[in-house]
């Protein structure tokens, strides 16, 4: 340390000397088992009387000037002439002799061995520069870390997989060896292979871990130069900074190649009928938005329009209307898809490819049968494992009850008024289809997923019907809007509505529309700013809409399919008529969002107002990177912006207008609201220096990030 400090004060860098090998000390009586020769220990004695210990080697690093010269066991006896027993005058004569030859004195097994070693320089094989790509973080492997691989400082080290390694199943950790068989040395080793690959395009990664150094794991990589930055930064003793700069824009992508498969022919009719209309897509997310935090999902898709390419799949699988599609044919031919549509009330997403893309692939739309599903229907399930594995089982319906799923408490989708086909005997480890004896779709067999009281997400399998897919097909394919009442309900029995009072001619009304069910529909909550929040109250007892009885969420869901509707409802020992405006939902979902201070953020989504009645002004705070203003300052996930420098911010673009002039190193005060509807006002001091600002929007041609508030 005073050496250090003496350096630094003349304006000098502190050298710093390696032989790219560990030392540790050990007593005398372990060091004469290794060796040590009487002659050795009596002139360690002779110079301090309190010795007890000398420096044995413990480890040398493969392919370094030290490996072959000395070795595991050696006794370290003399540098340069003088006797060393202790660390700091070993690390002294290193720091010293940077780039020079040292004479390093040793016994082996009671031999003394004399070696000529020159003396690495630290800071040369310590990183001083990283690479940000694909959200994830990347250097040269150090000479620290390599010590734990037992390998040399080479190849890349992932500090951080983010969104593309991880995508491509490289785990934090990692040492990249190889891309697409060039070796990989350092940092511009990998620069130049990534700046030889388009957006999209394609490259075999060789890497080793620290489980298993020995033993490579090749994976394929796909680039991303539109989710994240791509830069590189080197740090600036001078400034104590780390300033980046972009790397190359790389090629432009080639056109899509066109492929085609065949199917397999299965013995079974229904299985037959069914299998060139199922097809895997994997959904990946780059952004944890509206609730949603994994990355990386799979499912069973139904090509419900092969001339359109559309196909339907359920929203545990496309959570989102932001990520990568990929779609899978037969397990043999994979083709880039898009989000068509996210079904804002159910737990349907609409995906689609380019039909020219699969070449002459025999793939066909899905036949329906939309005759309701009873206890008792014999149906069989049918889909597509994760190997891409075509199987089906033969089952039967157990029961058609109402899906009452938890709120979620990260505000994610929650599927409501619908009911839920469950099975004897259900599959749970894979979704589908449920067909009928001649193959066509009855229902579909959905993975739903809930959160727990401790917020753990769990996965079950529901059916649903193939008449809720069909409405959504059409409205997709006509560009309508799917109106809602924007209220959740559930059944009540028409015993209890006869005790909230309901007359016998209401009863008799309700009876008669369902005679098997004998029930109504009772309001349970309500969505925040919408004409059914002003109107409507939690327990209304829902009678008819325009004047038709209406007693089942389909029924209800038919009838409101307009801008306005009457409702009538018994409230209060009276029958009530309310002309309530539905709500026109958007199926494109999510449009944009910003990183801001190390937050996401984007406007307040449906799923806020639905489940907890919060209100749909202000900027919701999506999420917050670790070591981010964000973080420091408390700017918490959950939370809504509403106010910047005391300047309203009621959307998204009210706030970029507002902060995107703020620069480096400003105070922002910032009025935030918890969503039970708690005000805090928090200071924050912006670092655009690490954490610049960018947005993310969706285009005509996709999506695009662009620097803030350009």
């Amino acid at each position: 340390i005073e050496r250090a400090l003496h350096e630094l004060q003349k304006g000098k860098t502190v050298s710093r000397g390696t032989l790219q090998a560990t030392f540790q000390s050990k007593p005398f009586d372990e060091l004469k088992r290794l060796g040590l020769t009487p002659e050795s220990e009596r002139a360690a004695r002779a110079k301090n009387a309190k010795q007890t210990s000398m420096l044995a080697v413990e480890q040398v690093i493969p392919n370094s000037p030290a490996a072959g010269k000395i070795a595991p066991g050696d006794i370290l006896i003399r540098v340069n002439g003088e006797l060393v027993t202790e660390f700091i005058p070993l690390e002294s004569l290193l720091d010293s002799s940077v780039g020079k030859d040292i004479e390093i004195e040793l016994e082996r097994g009671g031999q003394r061995i004399v070696s000529t070693i020159k003396v690495d320089d630290l800071h040369s094989i310590t990183p001083d520069e990283y690479l940000q790509f694909g959200d994830g973080t990347v250097n040269t492997l150090s000479y620290q870390q390599a010590r734990h691989y037992n390998r040399q400082p080479t190849g890349v080290y992932v500090a951080n997989p983010g969104y593309l390694l991880s995508k491509a199943a490289i785990p934090r950790g990692a040492v990249i060896v190889e891309m697409d068989g060039e070796p990989i040395n350092n940092l511009d080793d990998f620069e130049a292979a990534l700046n030889q690959l388009a957006d999209g395009a394609r490259a075999k990664a060789r890497y080793v871990d620290m489980e298993n150094p020995q033993n490579s794991v090749v994976r394929l990589l796909e680039m991303d130069r539109v989710w994240f930055p791509a830069e590189r930064c080197k740090r600036d003793d001078t400034t104590g900074l780390w300033p980046c700069r972009k790397l190359a824009d790389g090629p432009a992508p080639s056109p899509a190649a066109v492929g085609s498969t065949r199917l397999n022919h299965y013995s079974d009719p229904r299985i037959n009928a069914i299998a060139p209309s199922l097809v895997v897509v994997t959904f990946d997310l780059p952004y944890t938005l509206s609730g949603v935090s994994d990355r990386h999902y799979y499912g069973t898709g139904i090509i419900v329009d092969k001339d359109r390419g559309y196909v339907v799949v359920d929203r545990n699988t496309v959570p989102i209307a932001i990520g990568d599609v990929k779609i899978t044919f037969a397990g043999s031919l994979e083709v880039n898809g898009k989000i068509e549509q996210i079904h804002p009330l159910h737990n349907f997403a609409m995906v689609s490819y380019d039909p020219k893309s699969i070449g002459d692939t025999p793939v066909r739309s899905a036949k329906f049968n939309t005759t309701p599903l009873e206890p008792g229907d014999d149906v069989w399930v049918v889909g597509i494992k994760g190997d891409h594995q075509l199987v089906h089982q033969h089952s039967t319906v157990s029961s058609v009850d109402p899906l009452i799923l938890p709120l979620s408490r990260t505000l994610r989708f929650r599927d409501s008024n619908i009911e839920g086909i469950d099975l004897v005997s259900a599959p749970t480890d894979f979704d589908g289809v449920l067909v009928d004896k001649k193959g066509r779709v009855s229902a579909s067999w959905s993975s739903f997923v809930m959160q727990s009281s401790n917020g753990d997400a769990t996965q079950f399998n529901r059916g649903v019907s193939s008449e809720v897919i069909l409405q959504f097909l059409d409205i997709v394919r006509e560009g309508k809007p799917f109106y809602s009442l924007e209220a959740e309900f559930g059944y009540a029995p028409l015993f209890a509505a006869r005790k909230m009072g309901v007359d016998e001619d209401w009863i008799a009304r309700l009876e008669k529309n369902n005679p098997l069910r004998r029930r109504a529909l009772s309001i349970t909550r309500l969505v925040a700013d919408t004409s059914a929040a002003k109107l409507l109250r939690n327990g209304d007892l829902l009678l008819a809409i325009d004047g038709n009885v209406v007693t089942s969420y389909r029924g209800l869901e038919k009838a409101v399919q307009k801008p306005e509707v009457v409702v009538t409802v018994w409230r209060d020992d009276a029958v009530q008529e309310l002309t309530i405006e539905t709500a026109a939902l958007s199926g494109r979902g999510i449009e944009r969002a910003i990183s801001w201070a190390g937050a996401l953020l984007q406007d307040p989504h449906r799923a806020m107002a639905a489940q907890r009645g919060i209100a749909t002004d202000g900027v919701y705070v999506a999420y917050f990177s670790y070591g981010s203003p964000a973080t420091r300052y408390g700017l918490w996930a959950g939370r809504r912006v509403v106010e910047v420098n005391e300047m309203p911010t009621a959307n998204l673009q009210a706030f970029i207008d507002v902060v995107k002039n703020i620069e480096h190193r400003e105070s922002v005060r910032l009025k935030t609201v918890t969503w039970n509807g708690s005000v805090e006002v928090i200071t924050l001091k912006l670092d655009n220096q690490y954490w610049p600002a960018y947005e993310i929007r969706r285009t005509d041609n996709g999506w695009r990030r662009t620097d803030f508030g350009s």
